[in-house]
């Protein structure tokens, strides 16, 4: 979101959520638009960031950090944190420390950085809280998908559509093969049904070798891969839809899966548990040349409500038009 199309929001009367995900981080670009007239209509929002950047960066606390950094008073990136995003989900009975309401709050480290020393949960010590047992086992429909073949994924000759993704945003830009340079070809397979899978090309991943594959796709989850090769695409797609979902790396041979057996969404685990399989996941895609930030774009590419280009199962979508187009220009 820009300046300008953050400022017509706020004209308008509606809110304005100020981002600082894995892929999509607005947090510095929009603290401009935050004053004292304003702050009573801006959050900070947190969403589509994976458990390690959470643990080792942080959650809310994090966008304070950033704004501050950008320019914007503590006082105010207080607000945003807390009673304005409040307000904006009707939550009346919490959002600042006063009479009637929730005695949630942080206490803060002495120093200029904003760093969380306690956290009360209706006035009660977060730490001292007892933590729920193991979870259980999770219950997933097996994935009903058909692996494409190499000869499947074949594209026609010509100039083709090409989405290009757009660092720190999750819009894509329409962009033609002949004049985008190094390209790599992506794939959304049908997870729910035994036939249906889409192949186009995408710039933007910075692949030297290899590929990866997930089944967290917005909105539907399917299973989306991109990569160097047919053959890794198709080994990382596998690989997802054997272990029932998951985020999966092929480079060099080796296929690499953290397991996402609930929904293909999320894990049992525990996030000490969890952070571990992520740092082995995060060493192997390290070793394709692709940024940390690919499985988070790779998952925003099949949400056809944001411009411009998307991929579904059904081939390429056009999300200015609003319908399927082909991959190959006319």
């Amino acid at each position: 979101m820009s300046v300008a199309e953050a400022n017509e929001k706020l004209s308008l009367g509606m809110y304005v959520h100020l981002r600082e995900g894995d892929a999509a981080k607005n947090v510095a670009a929009l603290s401009k638009i935050v004053n004292d007239l304003t702050a009573a209509r801006c959050c900070f929002c947190m969403d589509d960031r994976h458990a390690d950047s959470r643990v080792c960066e942080g959650s809310i606390d994090h966008c304070i950090r950033v704004a501050v950094q950008s320019g914007m008073s503590l006082e105010l990136a207080l607000r945003l944190a807390t009673l304005s995003a409040a307000e904006c989900f009707g939550l009346a009975d919490r959002g600042m420390i006063a009479p009637g309401r929730l005695a949630d709050f942080c206490v803060l480290q002495d120093g200029p950085e904003f760093c969380i020393s306690s956290v009360y949960k209706r006035g009660v010590l977060a730490s001292s809280i007892p933590k729920p047992g193991p979870a259980g086992s999770c219950i997933c429909p097996p994935f009903s998908c058909r692996i494409p073949i190499k000869e499947e994924l074949a594209l026609p000759t010509g100039n083709l559509r090409v989405i290009g993704l757009v660092s720190g945003e999750i819009i894509t830009e329409a962009l033609e093969s002949s004049k985008a340079g190094s390209v790599h070809k992506v794939v959304s397979v049908d997870r729910y049904r035994s036939e249906g899978f889409g192949v186009d090309l995408v710039k933007g991943f910075s692949f030297v070798k290899g590929a990866v594959a997930a089944s967290i796709s917005h909105d539907a989850h399917n299973i989306i891969a991109a990569g160097v090769t047919d053959e890794e695409i198709i080994l990382a797609v596998t690989a997802v839809k054997d272990s029932g979902g998951g985020m999966a790396v092929v480079c060099d041979g080796i296929i690499t899966v953290l397991p996402l057996p609930c929904g293909g969404l999320m894990t049992p685990l525990s996030y000490e548990d969890l952070l571990d399989q992520i740092d082995e996941l995060a060493e192997r895609l390290q070793a394709t040349g692709a940024s940390p930030a690919a499985f988070m774009n790779l998952s925003f590419l099949s949400l056809t409500v944001i411009p411009h280009l998307r991929i579904t199962p059904r081939g390429l979508f056009d999300g200015d038009t609003f319908k399927d187009v082909p991959i190959l220009f006319e």
